[in-house]
């Protein structure tokens, strides 16, 4: 039995033709591409995309000579309630790390700092930036900043935690 996807694949596929190339083409020539924009209003059929929909990234990881630091957006920063400190967790298996606002000072606290006329969002840590670096495989060959991130909001035992996932 064909499976769902693998059944619409194949419809998409008669449909569509295929050009000298061996690629999927909609339209056969420029030609049939003028003459669907003629026959729909293009812009009314479209679908825009709010501003708001566009994914920022959770974190900002700087990692070069001079500075190794990790800037904390605001959204991850409203799901902790606006933390002054947090600790973090790095799970290598999944790749995955995970903060929580931190109340008390202990061995584990990272204190957030700010920037002049901002709110504290940044964590100057080299083993922390290390770390996400080798977990993530990222490579500051040819920059000096990267900002990724998936955001996942959780709760366990009362307590509110983010997932960050690449």
């Amino acid at each position: 039995m064909k499976k769902p996807l693998q059944m619409l694949d194949e419809e998409v596929e008669e449909v569509l033709s295929v050009n000298e190339n061996d690629e999927i083409d909609m339209f056969e020539t420029e030609d049939d591409f003028d003459y669907e924009i003629e026959c729909v209003d293009f812009l009314h059929s479209a679908k825009f995309i709010s501003s708001s929909a566009r994914a920022s990234g959770a974190l900002t990881i700087v990692n070069n000579k001079n500075s190794k630091r990790v800037v904390l957006s605001k959204r991850v920063l409203t799901m902790l309630g606006q933390p002054r400190a947090i600790k973090f967790a790095i799970n290598e298996k999944l790749k995955t790390l995970i903060l929580m606002f931190a109340d008390n000072e202990d061995g584990f606290t990272y204190v957030l700092k700010a920037m002049k006329g901002k709110e504290p969002s940044i964590v100057y840590c080299t083993d922390f930036v290390n770390q996400l670096t080798q977990i993530w495989d990222l490579d500051f060959e040819n920059r000096s900043s990267v900002t990724l991130g998936v955001i996942e909001q959780r709760t366990y035992q009362g307590e509110t935690y983010v997932v960050i996932t690449q």
